[in-house]
């Protein structure tokens, strides 16, 4: 008699160890045992085979068929009328309904007039003297930050001449400051606010950097010390810190509305003069419009992948595999608006309809979903396998019991 034992640690059909304690002489059994070369290859070359049939078998159950591809085609309809109607320079209407920068702290105005006599504090102390608390109080009523100083003090016309001026004016400083920048603004914004001073985008001369006296540009600085000087106040004073942080979220928040814009984020830090062509007049991209529109389309293809699994079959359909079918509606019809839009600009010229916020979402689309999917099909082809293994072995198992071994 012989007796088959199975180590069953590990998973099925995997790390399994099969001893044989046999009564007799094992020799007759030897021929009937033994995997030879060409058994070996066979094994491979079926389950290549397999593998091959599984993978053809998930494209066939994810392709999309004509009732998905018009769900597409609408959705891909969506998105261009999404783009067509509402431009980079509309506010869901024209930018001339955009409020302007002053409109925007109407209220506040009316309360910084009356303040008109309050007396601040003298900035003689070098090198420089940050805000109070109460100081950054009044900035966040005021809408009053230090790197919107535009105008030079008398000390620094006197010192300096017209040669070391910043070149900054109303119509340029919100993407010739570092402050602006709605990303970088974070950091070097927080620290401008908390020191008085102001930083110049110009990576070629290291960002030029000045103290700023009563809104007026009045000494030299440099980012190093700007920085370093805001550190050791987080040190010292983090209260002042933290206040200026807030009053650096609230700008930036307000001026994303207004007419001039906010630049797009770290483009501005790169290159002032990329955005200066981005936020112009034939352009309007800035920070707003690019939200704006990605937000846009991110909606509609949550609205359409929400009515695309409406009509879900679970008698038919694997849930797994009917949610990659609907990622690639999604996905494709991304696709497909923005290579009509970019099409569209490219015939026109009209950069105004540029949708740079839905290309940003339909190349996000595309690099997660992809991803996604790959998940799937390896999910479906591994669960398959698996499946084929348990079968195979159910088999030997049957046939070992024909030649009298227990398990």
């Amino acid at each position: 008699m012989t007796t088959l034992k199975i180590n069953r640690e590990g998973k099925k059909g995997k790390n399994r160890k099969w001893d044989f304690s046999t009564e007799n002489d094992e020799s007759s059994y030897d021929k009937q045992l033994t995997i030879t070369e060409a058994e070996i290859e066979a094994t491979t070359e079926k389950y290549m085979d397999n593998y091959h049939k599984l993978v053809f078998e998930f494209e066939n159950k994810t392709k999309l068929n004509k009732f998905d591809l018009s769900i597409m085609v609408f959705a891909a309809g969506f998105q261009v009328l999404r783009w067509w109607m509402i431009s980079n320079s509309s506010l869901f209407g024209d930018k001339i309904q955009r409020p302007d920068a002053t409109n925007v702290d109407k209220f506040v105005d009316k309360v910084a007039k009356k303040a008109e006599n309050a007396t601040q504090s003298v900035i003689d102390a070098v090198p420089f003297l940050p805000p109070s608390l109460p100081e950054l109080v009044e900035s966040l009523f005021f809408h009053q930050v230090p790197y919107d100083a535009i105008k030079t003090s008398k000390n620094f016309k006197l010192k300096y001449g017209e040669f070391l001026k910043p070149g900054l004016s109303g119509t340029n400083h919100r993407y010739k400051t570092l402050g602006h920048d709605p990303i970088a603004g974070f950091i070097f914004g927080t620290a401008n606010i908390a020191t008085n001073t102001l930083s110049v985008n110009n990576p070629l001369l290291l960002f030029p950097s000045y103290h700023v006296k009563n809104m007026e540009i009045d000494e030299l600085a440099d980012l190093y010390h700007i920085l370093k000087w805001t550190y050791k106040l987080e040190k010292e004073k983090p209260e002042i810190v933290s206040g200026a942080l807030i009053t650096q979220a609230v700008h930036i928040g307000t001026d994303v509305f207004t007419k001039a814009g906010l630049p797009i984020p770290l483009i501005n830090v790169i290159s002032p003069e990329t955005s200066k062509f981005l936020m112009g007049k034939n352009c309007n991209i800035d920070t707003f419009s690019v939200t704006r529109s990605a937000l846009l389309a991110i909606l509609i293809n949550k609205i359409v992948e929400m009515f695309h699994k409406l009509f879900y079959d679970q008698t038919t359909d694997l849930p797994n595999l009917y949610e990659a079918k609907t990622r690639k509606v999604v996905m494709y019809s991304n696709v497909i608006s923005s290579l009509i839009n970019t099409g569209y600009v490219a015939g026109s010229g009209d950069m105004n309809h540029l949708d740079v916020g839905g290309i940003a979402a339909a190349i996000w689309k595309v690099l997660t979903n992809e991803k996604i999917i790959r998940k799937i099909k390896t999910e479906f082809i591994k669960r398959e396998l698996e499946n084929d293994f348990e079968r195979e072995e159910d088999e030997i198992r049957q046939e070992l019991a024909l030649y009298g071994f227990e398990y």
